[in-house]
């Protein structure tokens, strides 16, 4: 058209602002970019043999190498693809990047970044450099970006042997001092590494092989080694749950599910989740709680990104599992922490809603249970408590019958209750349990003579305190409670006569 505007004059260099700066709410999310355009690299050449990924934290110097083994860039793909912005050739269905954004995503935290690349069928290296310094000052200045790249953007060709024969590179050099808490704390990258990138699951995770599996089939696993400070980083899956000290608890069932697509026969997503009993939230810091998203293996948002799918959000705190995306219309957004929208993610969220419900409906049950058992066990220990008060001798006959007639009357019913239950979650041996602390109460039969408790104490004065001590049982409600009280009692009664 005649009146078409240039470009320039279309596109503010505000632009590159918003995708450095703008695009990334965390430093962290570095490694997720940069890591996720090697395994990229890995996948569009087929080269998957002996993938490895080698990140390097330097504190003194401030900075973060992260180096591939991949086939690299020419010289002239280099600077197709590393000088452009948002100009990404990668094809959405294969590809777990496609807007050629995130290689600069080290701006938004550091001084400049660095790409230095060589391909196996050249000889010579590629650097690029981009100054972050540079780039700011081109913003400030309102020039236009294709004048704001070329000022903070220079290229390098030279020769080395002290670099492999093919290896993609990005070092983020000059860490800015708000990042470095994060983007340097070795625990934290390896935290957030073993979450968010695809890597292999721990050894003695016990389905480890089943969901390995499941992915392969469904083409979504390429799980290069990944090694950080010279250690490889694995999943933070493991069969056991800690909760604390003294409360854990282990996984115990697997279950996959395959979503099935709006238009075709084809699965939109597999699921695999891990069951166990349900206590409660896992703590945060296992690194494995919450139904999470992937898509190419790639974890999008993080533990919540599914929490609006579930009644009540707590519950997804509760579970353990993954959902991989599978269908390419189904696309992560610019900031990867949720999807586009659109008919084919409200597809995915109908179901996945489906599959929320059912594990509400295990967290309920789960709860039910232990509230069922622990008012159970707290009866058992107050008949436990009633029977040894009973047979203490501190309170009158007629007082033992009676506590010990309604502890019958009590077991009855319980064992009634357990036997008409359709929901009795407390076990096949809990009909035993009653039986036999019922037995004990048919037994009993108060005895005669002096009672052993009251050492001490005039026997004139016995029949008065044990008809006080009846009355104490009759308005304290707990029988081991009433009991500390009359043992105090008689300890003080003890000492004034003494």
């Amino acid at each position: 058209m005649q009146n078409q505007l240039a470009l320039s004059a279309l596109v503010g260099s505000d632009i590159l602002s918003l995708i450095t700066t703008g695009m990334y709410d965390t430093p962290m999310a570095i490694y997720r970019e940069y890591v996720q355009n090697s395994v990229d690299s890995f996948s569009s050449t087929c080269d998957i043999q002996d993938m490895k990924i080698e990140i390097t934290l330097d504190r003194r110097e401030r900075s973060v190498r992260i180096q591939d083994n991949g086939s690299g860039l020419t010289h002239k793909k280099s600077l197709q693809e590393l000088l452009p912005i948002a100009k990404s050739d990668k094809n959405r269905e294969s590809n777990r990047g496609f807007r050629g954004i995130g290689r600069l995503s080290g701006l938004a935290f550091s001084k400049s970044v660095v790409f230095t690349t060589r391909a196996k069928e050249e000889q010579q290296i590629t650097r690029i450099t981009w100054d972050g310094h540079a780039l700011r000052n081109a913003i400030s200045k309102r020039e236009s970006i294709d004048l704001a790249i070329k000022e903070c953007t220079t290229v390098e060709k030279f020769s080395s042997d002290e670099h492999p024969s093919h290896f993609f590179e990005v070092e983020i050099i000059g860490i800015e001092r708000h990042a470095i808490g994060q983007v340097l704390n070795h625990d934290m990258v390896k935290n957030y590494i073993s979450q968010v990138c695809p890597v292999p699951f721990l050894p003695d995770f016990p389905y480890a092989t089943e969901v390995g599996e499941i992915l392969r089939e469904c083409k979504c696993p390429l799980e290069p080694k990944v090694i950080l400070n010279g250690a490889r980083i694995f999943r933070l899956h493991s069969k056991q749950l800690v909760f604390s000290e003294s409360r854990y608890d282990f996984l115990s069932e697997l279950e996959t599910i395959r979503l099935s697509s709006a238009d075709s026969d084809q699965p939109s997503a597999v699921v695999w989740i891990t069951h166990s009993n349900y206590l409660g939230a896992i703590p945060k810091a296992l690194g494995i709680r919450g139904i999470r998203a992937h898509a190419g293996n790639i974890q999008i948002g993080d533990e919540t990104v599914f929490n609006h799918l579930f009644q009540e959000e707590r519950f997804n705190s509760w579970c353990i599992g993954e959902i991989h995306i599978l269908d390419h219309r189904i696309v992560p957004n610019g900031r990867r922490d949720y999807f586009e929208p659109g008919a084919h993610l409200r597809n995915l969220e109908n179901q996945v809603s489906a599959i929320a419900n059912q594990i509400t409906v295990r967290c309920r049950t789960a709860s039910h249970v232990r509230n069922q058992n622990k008012k159970f066990y707290a009866t058992l220990q107050r008949l436990e408590d009633t029977y040894q008060l009973a047979t203490s001798e501190y309170i009158s006959n007629d007082c033992a019958r009676n506590i010990t007639k309604r502890s019958i009357d009590e077991i009855c019913e319980l064992r009634k209750y357990i036997n008409s239950s359709k929901e009795n979650a407390l076990g096949e041996k809990t009909e035993e349990i009653l039986k036999t602390l019922g037995d004990r109460f048919q037994k009993f039969s108060p005895r005669g003579g002096r009672p052993k408790g009251f050492k001490g104490i005039k026997a004139s004065e016995i029949p008065v305190y044990r008809n006080v001590f009846s009355n104490l049982v009759q308005v304290v409600p707990s029988p081991q409670t009433a009991e500390k009280i009359i043992k105090a009692i008689i300890k003080e009664a003890q000492n004034i006569q003494n």
